[in-house]
């Protein structure tokens, strides 16, 4: 398994020059608005919550997510993020899509293979495909979710789309459109996640298909430090049940070979966005 450096991927600098961070008042506030939450959190969302809420987006026709905005009344409108290990505040809404492109550039830049295809797997309204599709990168970009809302969504955009389940994963439309293949590579962001401890049966189905590269954008339990902001985040991913055991997983099979980067830019209340690479 290859460490790369922490935000090997995302300079944030770069994605937004007028971030800055916050000040004692601002980060206490944060700090007990990510404390309340921990406290009050429960599960991740069901499948049937998750098809009322991209139906929801596909109504409103909202461009990002909104679940990215993870506000608390008590800072008032300021945007506030976590980065380098302490709370940011930032003027653009959309910071943390904007990190997810970046990085999803960023590794296909790493990579540096020559794909065809793109498949995006728990894919949501398809933010990232808008983005990926900007790079000029794919002959065909495709996206899956469980939701069939989510799917409507993206092929009205355009984009090949069919239904997935990431618990019961199956490669027939992979084969039936040519995409189970070593021209095409698959991506999660922040979608993984949403698996807890059931994984098993999306690992098999990586390594029954043809792909030689996958990468991940995810929450990783394992990469939490001990740090007081961190803890909080590491208990708030415990509390929603997000994804558990899949990294120290890989670092014991030899199906793939495998290379990470913790990225400790975040929302509130966690840091979804470290990067995991799998190579056959």
């Amino acid at each position: 398994m290859k460490k790369l450096n922490t935000n090997f991927f995302i300079d944030l600098e770069k994605v937004d020059p007028n971030f800055d961070f916050c000040s004692d008042k601002i980060s206490g506030i944060a700090q007990i608005a990510v404390e309340k939450k921990v406290d009050e959190t429960r599960n991740c969302p069901k499948q049937e919550q998750w098809e009322d809420y991209w139906s929801e987006i596909k109504s409103n026709k909202n461009k990002t997510p909104t679940f990215f905005n993870k506000k608390d009344d008590n800072l008032d409108k300021k945007e506030v993020f976590r980065y380098q290990g302490k709370f940011i505040e930032s003027s653009n809404k959309s910071l943390a899509s904007d990190c997810a492109h970046e990085i999803i550039k960023n590794v296909l830049d790493y990579i540096d293979v020559d794909f065809s295809s793109v498949v995006e797997l728990g894919c949501g309204n398809g933010h990232n495909l808008d983005y990926i599709k900007s790079l000029n990168k794919f002959d065909s970009i495709n996206g899956c979710d469980f939701s069939p809302s989510a799917v409507s969504i993206i092929k009205q955009k355009g984009f090949g789309g069919f239904e997935f389940d990431m618990k019961r994963p199956s490669l027939s439309y992979l084969n039936e459109n040519k995409l189970n293949n070593k021209d095409t590579i698959f991506f999660t962001s922040g979608s993984m996640e949403q698996l807890g401890a059931q994984w098993d049966s999306l690992f098999t189905f990586f390594s029954d298909s043809n792909i030689n590269y996958i990468f991940h954008i995810e929450p990783i339990l394992e990469l939490y430090s001990d740090s007081r902001l961190e803890s909080l985040a590491s208990s708030f991913h415990q509390k929603k049940n997000y994804l558990t055991g899949y990294f120290s997983f890989l670092r014991a099979q030899s199906k793939f070979n495998i290379s990470y980067s913790k990225t400790d830019f975040g929302t509130l209340y966690d840091q979804g966005f470290n990067v995991v690479i799998l190579k056959r």
